[in-house]
């Protein structure tokens, strides 16, 4: 495969092939090691960018042997974040709703994150109704499209409206799963849509992430407040019934029951988080009632115990 693409080049270059076969490898001198595409960019670019500046670390940390006498932090591979041009990006309901809530320049203040910081003050039911508005539209504009898509290819008004079915602006509320962008068969989305347990653990655990940093942010605002609750995680229990301090030290307990047992940790992410009933995640997992009822009540003990030791 080398030989076919890269031998005019090699040649054009007066390159050997053992030599053009090094370059793609992190030990030239090793013929046994395979040759990489990534190594052979890197040897052969002026400049390396990673995507964004989590990956810029990673790929520091992957390729520190591409630069010998250079630590990790200073290989040369930097990072550009991609951005929007907001004007254009952002939809006119979410422009009228700043220019009605904020400064009249917060279109010059973008980049100014202190500014944003009003944006956690201000009432949730308006801006949850400018999010629901956008979305209905968004839903609307998206089955419409489909719907010409699959006439052109020929599927019947039933089989339409079947496939567009849950697209109803009128419940913008209805979680809907998309891809903003190109989502190539190679990334196996369908391992993720087909598997229902997977999809719920996954989905619970993105829930637990969004409530316990909502908590943080609130507990950082307001120090010094009341007492924490006691944690019960009864069956009506749902995330949003705690108070910031409690709920965070719950995540605390939760990561190191992790660490310990993870089915229990992720049986508490579907029941407390995603809000899943005993019965729901039995058939989930297929497995008895009981079965899940028994993981609960050990799961509900340990972290009862670890958040009490906490506040102690």
């Amino acid at each position: 495969m080398v030989r076919k693409h890269l031998g005019p080049l090699r040649d054009a270059l007066g390159l050997s092939h053992d030599t053009l076969m090094g370059l793609g490898r992190e030990n030239p001198a090793n013929p046994g090691e395979q040759f990489c595409m990534t190594v052979l960019g890197l040897r052969m670019a002026r400049r390396a960018n990673a995507v964004s500046a989590l990956h810029g670390e990673v790929s520091r940390a992957m390729w520190t042997g591409l630069y010998p006498g250079k630590t990790e932090d200073t290989v040369p591979i930097g990072h550009i974040t991609n951005g929007v041009h907001v004007p254009t990006f952002l939809h006119q309901a979410w422009a009228d709703y700043f220019d009605g809530v904020l400064a009249t320049n917060w279109r010059e203040r973008l980049r100014d994150a202190d500014f944003w910081k009003v944006i956690e003050a201000l009432p949730d039911e308006r801006y949850w109704e400018t999010s629901q508005s956008v979305k209905a539209q968004m839903l609307a504009s998206v089955r419409e499209r489909l719907q010409r898509e699959y006439v052109r290819k020929g599927l019947s008004a039933a089989q339409c409206r079947h496939v567009t079915r849950l697209l109803d602006p009128a419940r913008p509320d209805v979680l809907t799963i998309g891809f903003a962008r190109r989502f190539a068969t190679y990334k196996r989305a369908a391992l993720l849509l087909r598997d229902r347990a997977h999809f719920f653990a996954v989905a619970a655990k993105a829930m637990r992430q969004i409530v316990v940093d909502h908590a943080r942010r609130r507990q950082a605002d307001k120090r010094g407040g009341a007492a924490a609750e006691a944690v019960t995680l009864d069956e009506n229990s749902v995330a949003d019934s705690l108070d910031p301090e409690t709920l965070t030290r719950l995540d605390s307990a939760l990561s190191q029951l992790q660490q310990l047992e993870p089915r229990l940790a992720e049986l508490v992410e579907m029941r407390f988080f995603a809000g899943l009933s005993v019965v729901q995640v039995a058939e989930l997992r297929e497995v008895a009632t009981r079965t899940v009822l028994r993981d609960w009540r050990r799961a509900r003990a340990y972290l009862f115990d670890s958040v009490r030791a906490a506040q102690t």
